[in-house]
């Protein structure tokens, strides 16, 4: 089907004139006209818009941020707007990246000074920011420099909060730490301000503890020509470069560049004459461009007189807002509209980042400029690009374009609205959702919807506000069949998790694939309250998964979560016995990874001691085999403990205690079923081979003496002995020679003999003991006519090898 172009109507243009008249009223604001601007949004249309009061704040945002001569009035605007309903909840949620799940400083630094200068103006209290505060610093990548700039303006108050105070209490020792004693760094300006003899020594200090970008942007940010050659000058001794790009300051400028951005007249005509102006950053970005950013259009005209390149300026001026920089690179360096920048795309996809109306509306009055539906390299239309950058204006603009594709699929088949919440864009999702022909379960090439992305971010507000949405399936699975619910308790968002448990439309029990529901995930990841809340929603808390059939409590005993243990356990319609497809009960679990506490409460709750498994071992047989010997002991107390039962392969529990070297266990089971001391496996061994093998001396004495073969064979023909040589078990060996019927010369399949069997292993010790009997024979041959020396030559045992050729006895 071919591709249907969406280009503006009537309506569109419309609508984007009225946001635009907004728009230009806020960026032009200045202390004359603060009242005009008030009155004409409170009576303006826009307020009857859907999401008009996140267009405002975020016009109002834009502005602050990008147009440093409108702060100020800008504070009294928003000391009116704050009486307009949610005006400042959805103010401090934009500022606080409330709508996102990764923040960096410098998107946010401009947000952060707006809300320290509405406190100190007292428009703001400190407390009104902590709900907010508590969601940004659990964002942000680096967090230290966030707390840094925010701690002493939030200082006072934040004692009074506990969970607040511990985060802050780290920031406050970092600053301390560092001298970092003003978030504006307003004593060092006003110090360099002055030029005195003080701030070079100031300046030393600083740049000796790191802190020579910040005396730079300082001296920058004052204009302080003077200080800066006295830098020039001492810049051998200070080991710096007034040329050299800062490594730490945002986009790493060089002075040139933050006078260009600041506006430091006599810093910029020094070092203009002296640099390559045209040349670029590590970033890649010139100081046109910073220009550009800063507004500064007196700079831009000395830069064109000095044959500037303004390659970028055009699409850096639309993404920071600067009309008269736009107006002039337009209309006076006739840079054309289609320009394209390898870095920063085309103009229109900048005004569509930025949300800047103004140039928005520019392309749009032009016939056939702007197509909702053109794909770039990536096939994203410019209605993902405003979904995924927050741009609400422009978004519902787009979307009032007739044939505008909401759906629209780019390379990875992300749509407009996964588009958004992967970028946890909660305005551009409500406008989206406002459309009638979104697809709200459209998945990407992953077969993710997205839902499932918000549920892996652990965006709650995304969640509730899609599970809103009559349109959306709350129990779609992506690629593995996982829900939403098993995708946030997977990644630890339990709060996300339990809020989905209150919509009528989850499926608190829908399970994946492989049959896992979310109780497995919760159990596994001992999330007790998830359980609870999940017991509460009546989910089935004996369904099995479809691999290996486990249960819930399966996984509870098996890791020993004792309070989930117990929640399960107190629920009446809980199966104490229910098995998985091994047949392991709970009880097995508990039994085979010593949970000696979850074994107590599962008898309590009538469990069966004796229960089987497909192989007919017992919960006594699995605990005889852990690595700790409470929980055998403690079914052992039991009245009703079947000791005489032997697993498919003949195993009875006094195999398995001689086995893991359990003496006073194994006392106890010969005394409660003497006949197990000759019961023999299905290889024909009996205790004593497990003990021998083993190297238990102890417990090997204590069969023998109650009546145990020490000359018995097993299906190989070996003996105890055997084992006991070819692993090198010298007390073993020592008391089994002690024995009269024990031959050490026995043959066992093939004719191998003890002393073959520690000359392949390189037994050295154990070959000792037995060239050391009177009886032995140390040159006896196997079937294929090997000797002991034979054999170790064969296996390479080079040290038994050397003990070998110095017996007379041995043939060579």
């Amino acid at each position: 089907m071919a591709k249907k172009n969406a280009y503006p109507s009537p309506e569109s243009i419309n609508f984007i004139e009225t946001i635009d008249e907004v728009y230009n009223s806020v960026l032009l604001i200045d202390q004359s006209n603060v009242q005009s601007v008030f009155d004409k949004i409170k009576n303006h249309q826009i307020l009857n818009l859907p999401n008009g009061i996140q267009m405002i704040v975020s016009i109002v945002l834009n502005t602050f941020k990008n147009v440093q001569k409108s702060r100020t009035s800008l504070i009294s605007l928003i000391k009116s707007l704050i009486q307009i309903q949610n005006f400042k909840e959805l103010l401090l949620q934009r500022a606080f990246a409330f709508d996102s799940v990764y923040v960096t400083f410098s998107s946010n630094r401009g947000n952060f000074i707006l809300i320290a200068r509405l406190i100190d103006e007292g428009i703001l209290q400190a407390q009104d920011t902590f709900p907010y505060l508590q969601h940004y610093v659990k964002l942000a990548d680096d967090y230290y420099p966030h707390a840094a700039l925010l701690y002493y303006t939030f200082a006072p108050e934040i004692s009074t909060n506990s969970e607040l105070n511990t985060e802050f209490t780290k920031a406050a020792e970092f600053i301390h730490k560092n001298n970092l004693y003003d978030f504006h760094f307003q004593k060092l300006h006003e110090s360099f301000s002055l030029l005195s003899k003080d701030s070079f020594s100031l300046l030393k200090k600083y740049r000796d503890q790191g802190f020579m970008d910040m005396s730079t942007e300082a001296i920058v940010h004052n204009d302080a020509v003077g200080a800066l050659s006295y830098i020039e000058n001492l810049n051998e001794s200070l080991e710096c470069s007034i040329f050299e790009p800062s490594p730490f300051l945002e986009n790493h400028p060089t002075p040139l560049m933050l006078s260009a951005f600041c506006g430091s007249s006599a810093i910029f005509n020094d070092l203009v004459a002296k640099t390559d102006i045209n040349g670029s950053n590590p970033d890649g970005y010139t100081v046109a461009q910073f220009a550009a950013a800063g507004g500064q259009l007196e700079f831009l005209k000395k830069l064109n007189e000095m044959k500037a390149d303004f390659k970028g300026c055009l699409q850096i001026a639309i993404l920071n807002h600067q009309k008269e920089v736009y107006d002039y690179l337009v209309n006076v360096i006739k840079i054309p509209l289609n320009n394209m920048h390898p870095r920063f795309s085309t103009p229109l996809v900048s005004s569509i980042f930025a949300d800047n109306v103004d140039v928005f509306l520019s392309f749009a009055k032009k016939d056939k400029t702007v197509d909702a539906n053109a794909k770039d390299k990536t096939f994203m239309t410019p209605i993902h690009q405003a979904s995924g950058h927050g741009s609400i204006c422009i978004l519902q603009a787009l979307l009032m374009f007739p044939n505008a594709n909401v759906n629209a699929k780019d390379k990875n088949e992300s749509t407009p609205l996964i588009e958004s919440v992967s970028r946890s864009q909660i305005s551009t999702l409500k406008v989206l959702l406002q459309n009638d022909k979104l697809d709200v379960n459209a998945k990407d090439k992953r077969m993710q919807a997205a839902i499932h992305i918000a549920a892996t971010n652990g965006d709650t507000e995304i969640i509730e506000t899609l599970l809103s949405d009559k349109r959306t399936d709350a129990n779609i699975g992506n690629r593995l069949g996982n829900t939403a619910m098993i995708l946030a308790l997977e990644n630890k968002h339990t709060s996300t998790a339990i809020t989905m448990t209150k919509f009528d439309n989850v499926k608190s029990d829908a399970r994946n694939t492989l049959g896992v529901a979310p109780i497995h995930v919760a159990v596994e990841r001992n999330y007790e309250d998830v359980v609870k809340t999940l017991i509460e929603k009546k989910v089935d808390i004996n369904v099995l998964t479809k691999k290996g059939k486990k249960a819930p409590l399966h996984t509870a005993c098996e890791l020993g979560f004792i309070p989930i243990i117990n929640l399960l356990l107190s629920q009446p319609n809980i199966k104490v016995n229910i098995k998985n497809s091994e047949g392991w009960t709970s009880l097995h679990y508990a039994a085979e990874y010593s949970h000696l506490e979850a074994a107590k409460l599962l008898v309590s709750k009538n469990a069966d001691i004796n229960a089987l498994n497909i192989g007919n071992e017992t919960p006594l047989h699995f605990a005889l085999q852990a690595q700790l010997p409470d929980v055998a002991e403690y079914l052992l107390s039991l009245p009703n403990i079947d000791v005489k039962t032997s697993s498919v392969e003949g195993w009875t529990s006094l195999h398995f205690a001689a086995n893991n070297g359990y003496f006073n266990i194994c006392v106890k089971l010969i005394e409660m079923y003497r006949e197990a001391v000759n019961s023999v496996t299905s290889k024909g061994k009996t205790p004593l081979f497990c003990a021998a093998q083993t190297g238990k001396d102890a417990i090997m004495r204590l069969l023998i003496e109650n009546g145990a073969d020490p000359a018995a064979k097993d299906i190989e023909e070996k003996t105890p002995l055997h084992y006991a040589s070819e692993n090198g078990h010298i007390e073993a060996m020592n008391y089994l020679l002690q024995q009269k019927s024990v031959d050490v010369n026995a043959k066992a399949f093939e004719l191998l003999t003890p002393l073959h069997l520690a000359a392949r292993y390189n037994r050295t010790e154990a070959m000792k003991i037995l060239l050391s009997n009177k009886n032995i024979e140390p040159n006896c041959k196997t079937e294929d006519g090997i000797t002991p020396f034979k054999y170790a030559v064969m296996a390479h045992a080079d040290d038994c090898i050397a003990i070998l050729k110095l017996d007379e006895r041995i043939k060579q």
